[in-house]
């Protein structure tokens, strides 16, 4: 009886901790204790190193067909007179556009005719690598070489051994 009763009291003490460990719920609603508010520390010379983020606008997708540009060329004028159409359409271009030095939009293609009056062998060369000297030749009258702008930047052209001629540069917007 005596083991009994030690029993009994270890029972007894042993739920009173295991009662006393368990989470009980409030009574009522708790009341929000007060936090301090961190202070913003500003410091002068930061604000000049952090650059202005700016939104890129998204480009439009061009629903217009391409525009086909002639450039024809002689031995004498170098680039002297362009043509243009868009699809079956011809494009006016105004009486000052200057066949040395124009813009078009990236797809836009530029074919470049030998219009020299004698048999003269012209070469139209790609200052910046867009194709070999090979591709840019044109050997006879009414041959020609087409190019279709893939990347937009700015391109520069020449005709090779042509002391006469300027310097062809087409900038090509996105």
């Amino acid at each position: 009886m005596k083991n009994h009763t030690i029993l009994i009291a270890i029972l007894v003490i042993l739920s009173l901790i295991f009662l006393g460990c368990v989470e009980q719920t409030p009574v009522g609603t708790p009341t929000p204790t007060a936090q301090p508010t961190p202070e913003r520390t500003v410091v002068d010379n930061i604000s000049s190193e952090i650059p202005a983020l700016t939104p890129t606008p998204t480009p439009t997708p061009r629903t217009e067909p391409p525009v086909n540009y002639s450039v024809l060329l002689d031995s004498d004028y170098g680039f002297y007179r362009i043509r243009a159409a868009q699809g079956d359409t011809i494009v006016n271009l105004p009486p000052s556009f200057d066949p040395s030095n124009f813009s078009i939009n990236v797809g836009d293609s530029v074919k470049w005719i030998n219009q020299d009056t004698q048999r003269y062998e012209l070469t139209i060369i790609s200052n910046d690598g867009l194709w070999t000297s090979q591709a840019g030749l044109l050997f006879d009258n009414y041959d020609y070489f087409e190019y279709t702008f893939k990347s937009p930047g700015r391109y520069t052209f020449s005709i090779k051994d042509s002391r006469r001629s300027k310097n062809q540069t087409i900038v090509v917007n996105p």
